[in-house]
């Protein structure tokens, strides 16, 4: 077939249709420089909160593989599923404890000891003395103690009070484990009035558990966050790897258990 010829109107058409063409891919980016160029101080300021965020340890967001993702959540998870561990090991032995003692009949409460009993006093020393090569065994070992500790505290029904006024760092590490198994009101008062007597990393350590406690029980709220945090800041200079682990797993918990009970006020 013999091709037709094109007159100029044919050629100005074939020109005006490839400059509506490339007006119409030009359009969408055209669109989004314009929209960068009008909302550029409102991105920066999103991209500077989301950079807080992310840079924040206690934040829910990180930066993965995968984009953005949850972080807080999973931290204050690991966080539970430790302190349910401890749990389960220390509610074998306060069973055993309890059962072993002739003196307390079914349906009775002992009365508060206010005095620290010899043999918690020689558990506290022994606790201090704790020492081996091997640092998950010498972990093992003084959570061994610990647990023998809070029994004594809790089926001698002992006084919270009379070991958050003692200076001796095994009588302490008694303290905010039996606070950690059996947490109640003032318990927080307890912890925020020894927090600066401890020095060992082993009871910082359950320390910040047993904070993370409170706040799941509702036994410490909002008011006591800014406290909480100042703790945990200050057990956070010369942590080892653990420490500073539990530290950011305790924050997430503050602020799960913060942020659940916002949303349910305001439901």
């Amino acid at each position: 077939m013999v091709p037709v010829p094109q007159g100029p109107k044919d050629a100005y058409l074939r020109i005006v249709d490839a400059l509506v063409t490339l007006v119409g891919h030009l359009a969408w980016p055209v669109t989004v420089l314009a929209l960068v160029v009008v909302l550029r101080r409102e991105i920066q300021e999103i991209c500077k909160s989301l950079s807080r965020r992310i840079a924040d340890p206690a934040s829910s967001l990180i930066i993965g593989k995968g984009g953005l993702e949850i972080k807080g959540r999973v931290d204050a998870a690991l966080g539970r599923i430790e302190s349910l561990e401890i749990d389960q090991n220390q509610s074998k032995e306060l069973i055993f404890g309890v059962l072993g003692k002739k003196e307390l009949k079914a349906g009775t409460v002992p009365g508060r000891d206010e005095t620290v009993a010899p043999e918690l006093l020689k558990l506290a020393d022994e606790y201090l003395k704790i020492s081996a090569s091997e640092w998950s065994e010498r972990v093992r070992l003084k959570d061994e103690c610990a647990r023998r500790m809070s029994n004594l505290v809790l089926t001698r029904n002992v006084s919270k009070d009379l070991l958050a006024g003692q200076d001796h760092e095994g009588l302490l590490m008694a303290l905010v484990t039996a606070i950690h198994a059996a947490p109640e009101q003032g318990d927080f008062d307890r912890i925020s009035r020894i927090a600066q007597k401890v020095k060992r990393l082993h009871v910082k350590y359950r320390i910040a558990m047993a904070l993370g406690r409170l706040f799941e029980q509702n036994l410490a709220g909002e008011a006591d966050v800014a406290r909480c945090k100042e703790i945990l800041d200050d057990y956070n200079i010369g942590a080892d790897p653990a420490l500073r682990r539990r530290i950011i797993q305790t924050k997430a918990i503050i602020n799960l258990a913060v942020g659940n009970r916002a949303s349910s006020a305001v439901s």
